[in-house]
């Protein structure tokens, strides 16, 4: 690839990954003759722009230089550059991270990890860029909240079939809308401590060796966020796979940075909002919006898991 030249990278093998996530990023492992192991990846068009890429990559070499945490650091190119422009699209190039995600089932050493990990992160950000205001991750689950009560769901369940899971998943948002859009509307009135926030740290962006975390990786979500949604959408993946593991993420997370009882009872809240918004979410994508995912498969497992995170947190 003319790409790797920009990077002075000579590949010995280049090997496509089918499975890149829903992004519609293309991803390569590329391996030079020194047997070093890279990530080529290929943005899509409507991915980062070229300025929010250079600041994604400017905190993920400030947090990498503070901390021993395994990231996925960005190569500079030969004009001085972590991102290039070729054949309509941008590319960047970092190690290649070892290890395999928690997919199906997670240990308490692992969660453990994580929580510490995603801590670290949230600790060494700060330091990188900070401000005060309110949360966009917040306010888009608002916008969705407020188009759902107002006639999206009604919109949804006429073109969603009648599917067992799509059935269970609208069912299970109008039994809790009302929470949920108390929910959003109260949380979204409030102001935040918002420094870079990965936003999209969920199960499948975590890589373990053992109970070792072994790679942090996909940044193409970050901006400046809130930290509790971050702890939702990691420990709602996780609750799921393991029953009691909220206390203990909770509690490892603290152990490297502090968060309040307010901050907690937040990240509850939004991990219940989550579960049911992103179920729902994916519906509207698939059968209203009419979105086209290479990896269909992939897609099913994921609303696979967000109907197992219905039942996990509203069955008690």
């Amino acid at each position: 690839m003319d790409v790797l030249q920009q990077f002075e990278i000579a590949p010995r093998e280049i090997q496509k990954v089918t499975r890149s996530g829903f992004s519609g990023a293309g991803v390569w492992k590329v391996t030079d003759h020194s047997d070093a192991t890279f990530c080529l990846k290929k943005w899509p068009v409507h991915g980062p722009t070229l300025p929010h890429l250079t600041w994604i990559h400017q905190v993920v070499h400030s947090v990498a230089a503070n901390t021993d945490l395994p990231l996925a650091v960005p190569v500079v190119s030969k004009h001085g550059s972590t991102v290039v422009s070729a054949a309509n699209h941008l590319w960047d190039l970092t190690d290649w991270l070892p290890g395999r995600p928690a997919s199906e089932t997670v240990t308490t050493g692992q969660v453990q990890a994580a929580l510490r990990a995603l801590a670290l992160f949230h600790q060494a950000a700060q330091e990188h860029d900070s401000a005060m205001g309110s949360s966009r991750s917040i306010a888009y689950r608002r916008e969705f909240s407020d188009w759902l009560v107002n006639g999206g769901a009604d919109e949804i369940a006429a073109r969603a079939g009648s599917c067992t899971s799509n059935v269970v998943i609208i069912q299970a948002y109008r039994e809790h809308a009302e929470f949920i859009t108390h929910a959003t509307r109260e949380l979204s009135g409030k102001s935040y401590s918002l420094f870079p926030c990965l936003r999209d740290i969920w199960s499948e962006h975590v890589l373990f060796q053992e109970d070792k975390v072994s790679g942090i990786i996909d940044y193409g979500a970050m901006r400046l966020d809130v930290a509790v949604v971050d702890i939702a959408r990691l420990l709602g993946c996780y609750g799921v796979m393991s029953n009691g593991v909220w206390d203990l993420g909770i509690e490892s997370y603290r152990e490297v940075r502090q968060i309040s009882t307010e901050d907690v009872q937040q990240a509850e809240q939004l991990a219940k909002v989550n579960v049911v918004l992103s179920a729902m979410q994916w519906l509207d994508w698939l059968f209203v919006r009419k979105r086209d995912f290479t990896d269909r498969k992939m897609v099913d497992q994921r609303v696979e898991l967000l109907s197992k995170q219905l039942r996990q947190f509203f069955t008690a």
